[in-house]
């Protein structure tokens, strides 16, 4: 069962969240992809922009809850989209900090070292090859998909599969493929010997996945 996470940790990693935000490695906005999707969730809103332009014209992510994530937060807020953004990228980061500080855990490092190793993982760096980067400089949909997706790592890790769900699906809702690592690695666990009570739990953990299917 995961061990909660004490105020005294979520104060560490919130304290990480903010000085990657804000120092180093940062954030960036409309330098990169963003410049398609802003554009595009303004013509969301007002219909009449950009419809000559045929990189907006239709939805980027229309098999994704990126848009009415965003736009929805925006209507319930009544802040502009750099600052609805701003919230989702330090929510996202935040989640993926708590993953790498769960996963740690589970493999027996204090909360200290923990705490530690989601700090050094906050550094960010770029995965060569495929150029991923482990931190996203923008508010992408692969950006937020991926703190869920390692939030669901870490719950499973602790054997709270239910909740490993819930974020693997949220993860799948943002970004699919961001998500599909997750759920094919928690698709051959379903299949590894255990208590059948143990095994029980890791089939419920199908049921937010199951809701997020239908949902998309």
């Amino acid at each position: 069962m995961a061990q909660p996470i004490s105020w005294r940790a979520w104060l560490g990693l919130g304290l990480f969240v903010l000085l990657s935000y804000f120092q180093y490695p940062g954030h960036i906005y409309l330098e990169s992809d963003t410049q398609i999707y802003v554009p595009m969730l303004e013509r969301s809103r007002h219909p009449a922009l950009y419809e000559r332009d045929p990189m907006v014209v239709r939805s980027h992510t229309a098999f994704t809850v990126y848009d009415e994530l965003a736009l929805g937060l925006a209507r319930l807020t009544r802040l502009d989209l750099e600052a609805v953004f701003g919230i989702l990228q330090v929510a996202a980061r935040l989640s993926l900090l708590a993953g790498i500080f769960l996963i740690t855990r589970a493999m027996g490092l204090s909360e200290l070292l923990a705490v530690a190793c989601a700090g050094i993982y906050a550094l960010g760096g770029r995965v060569l090859g495929p150029s991923v980067l482990l931190v996203e400089y923008e508010p992408v949909p692969r950006a937020l998909a991926l703190g869920p997706a390692v939030l669901g790592i870490g719950l499973a890790a602790h054997g709270r599969y239910l909740a490993a769900g819930a974020a693997g699906a949220a993860a799948f809702l943002l970004h699919a493929t961001t998500a599909a690592p997750f759920w094919m690695v928690y698709a051959a666990l379903l299949f590894v010997p255990d208590e059948p009570e143990e095994m029980k739990a890791r089939l419920w953990g199908l049921a937010p996945l199951a809701a997020a299917v239908l949902a998309m």
